[in-house]
C-alpha cells in the first residue's frame, strides 16, 4: 500500500490475481485492518483445493457489512459473479456476453455446441455439476465460478405437451410434441403408431396398475396390433395426459429414461445410460 501519516494504507478490499501457469496470491484484510498474505501455488490437487477455500473465504468476507472488510470480491465491470443470472441480465443479451463478463470466452464455443444458448433459460434454470460434467468443463475454478454465477431456479422435470396435431394426405397425422428439461428444448412429429411402440418398449415394472397404458387411455389397438389412430381433440388430449403421466412415472431415471429421451430427441445425461441411436 501507500505510505500514509506514516504508517501503511490498509487495502480493505480482498484482491485475487491468477497469472495464468503461475502463483495467485491473495491478501484478505481482517478485522484489525491488517493484511494477511496468502500464497498458495496450486501445482497439484490439494494445493488447488485449498486455493479454491482460500478464494471462498474471501468471498465470504467480502459479503459483511462495511467496516468488516466489506466490498464485492469479484463484482467489478466485466468479472461479476452474480448471485443469480436474474440480476443485471438486462446488460447480457447473449450466452456469449455472459460468458465474456465472466472472464470465460474461452467456453462460448462449448456452450454452444452443447445446446446451453439461451441466456434467459439459463437464467431460469441454471447450471449443475452434471451440466459441467456434460460439457467436460473440469477445471475446479471455472466450475464454481459458473455453478456460483447460474443457481438459478433449477427444475429437474420434463415438461411435455402436444399443444398441435396436423393431418397430412392420406389420413396420416403428426402430433407435435414439445418437450422442455433443464436448458434443452426439442420440438418432434410423431404418429400414434409411435406413442405404441414407446409404450411397449418402456420397461415391464412401469406396466403396472399406476402406468397408463394407450388401451386404459380410450386409445386401443386394431388388429394384428396395429394401432387405432385416436381422431379429434378428444386423441389428442388422451394421448397428451398419457405422455405427461408416462414422464411424471418415469422421471428421468433408467430403466425407462433412455427410450423416453429417445423418443423426445433429449439428449444423454451423464448419470445416465447413454442413449444410442
Amino acid at each position: 500500500g501507500n505510505e500514509e501519516g506514516g504508517g501503511w494504507k490498509v487495502i480493505r478490499r480482498p484482491s485475487v490475481v491468477t497469472p495464468r501457469g503461475r502463483r495467485a496470491s491473495l491478501a484478505q484484510a481482517s478485522h484489525q485492518d491488517s493484511l494477511l498474505p496468502l500464497e498458495l501455488t496450486a501445482q497439484n490437487e490439494r494445493k488447488m483445493m485449498e486455493w479454491i477455500v482460500a478464494i471462498q473465504a474471501a468471498i465470504d468476507a467480502s459479503c459483511l457489512p462495511s467496516g468488516e472488510g466489506g466490498g464485492s470480491l469479484l463484482s467489478g465491470p466485466g468479472m461479476g459473479l452474480w448471485s443469480s443470472l436474474g440480476h443485471g441480465v438486462e446488460a447480457i443479451h447473449s450466452v456469449d456476453d455472459w460468458l465474456k463478463a465472466l472472464g470465460l470466452p474461452e467456453l462460448i464455443p462449448t456452450f454452444l455446441l452443447r445446446g446451453f444458448n439461451n441466456v434467459a433459460l439459463l437464467a431460469e434454470t441454471g447450471l449443475r455439476a452434471e451440466d459441467l460434467d456434460l460439457m467436460q468443463i473440469y477445471q475446479p475454478l471455472k466450475r464454481r465460478a459458473l455453478l456460483q454465477a447460474a443457481p438459478g431456479l433449477f427444475a429437474p422435470t420434463i415438461q411435455v405437451e402436444i399443444p398441435a396435431v396436423k393431418d397430412l394426405s392420406g389420413g396420416m397425422r403428426l402430433y407435435k410434441v414439445v418437450t422442455q428439461w433443464r436448458t434443452w428444448h426439442s420440438v418432434v412429429y410423431l404418429e400414434y403408431a409411435d406413442f405404441a411402440k414407446l409404450s411397449h418398449q418402456l420397461p415391464p415394472d412401469t406396466q403396472g396398475s399406476e402406468f397408463p397404458s394407450p388401451s386404459r387411455m380410450g386409445m386401443g389397438e386394431g388388429h394384428g396390433g396395429v394401432s387405432e389412430d385416436p381422431s379429434g381433440e378428444d386423441g389428442q388430449h388422451s394421448l397428451e395426459q398419457w405422455l405427461q403421466e408416462t414422464v411424471r412415472i418415469i422421471g428421468h431415471r433408467e430403466p425407462g429414461f433412455s427410450e423416453l429421451a429417445k423418443a423426445l430427441e433429449l439428449p444423454p445425461v451423464w448419470s445416465l445410460v447413454e442413449i444410442q441411436d
